[in-house]
């Protein structure tokens, strides 16, 4: 019986671990978006600098987030494709929600995680302000942990 008791504490205290451990996690996130969404914004930001934010599919079928060293230039077209696309899909919302005044207003209104495609999803819904009156254009932008961090993998409106 006192054993019994013991793993069940134990079982809480790991519970508690990880409820504690997914605010955390959620600020990592958010942080992430909003590098990729000043890297979106700033005009210098092409393909290949933009890549280092990202995650994309290898020969393998894998997500990876950093070439590997061996990597063959089918693995560098799919980073550099990958890329364009959350970039491009980035930019076309970041037009249409711009304020009048150059800014572009946003809020996290939720954090999920997912499992999906072989991966674990750290999920955030994003709601863009589209210019007044309750307008607003909702995203999820899915991002896959790395060693370094969170990579962007999906943008999705």
């Amino acid at each position: 019986m006192r054993s019994l008791l013991l793993l069940g504490l134990i079982a809480l205290a790991g519970c508690q671990a990880l409820r504690a451990e997914a605010p955390d996690v959620r600020r990592r996130v958010e942080a992430r978006f909003a590098d990729a969404v000043a890297a979106a914004q700033a005009p210098a930001t092409d393909a290949r600098s933009f890549a280092g934010l990202t995650a994309w599919r290898d020969a393998t079928g894998g997500w990876r987030a950093t070439p590997r060293p061996d990597a063959r230039a089918e693995d560098e077209a799919a980073r550099d494709a990958r890329a364009e696309a959350l970039l491009s899909t980035l930019r076309s919302v970041l037009r249409e929600t711009r304020q009048p005044d150059g800014r572009v207003v946003y809020s996290a209104e939720a954090y999920v995680t997912d499992a999906a495609e072989g991966v674990r999803w750290h999920v955030l819904r994003v709601a863009f302000d589209a210019g007044g009156e309750g307008r607003v254009r909702e995203v999820e932008a899915g991002f896959v942990a790395t060693a370094q961090g969170f990579a962007l993998g999906r943008v999705e409106r």
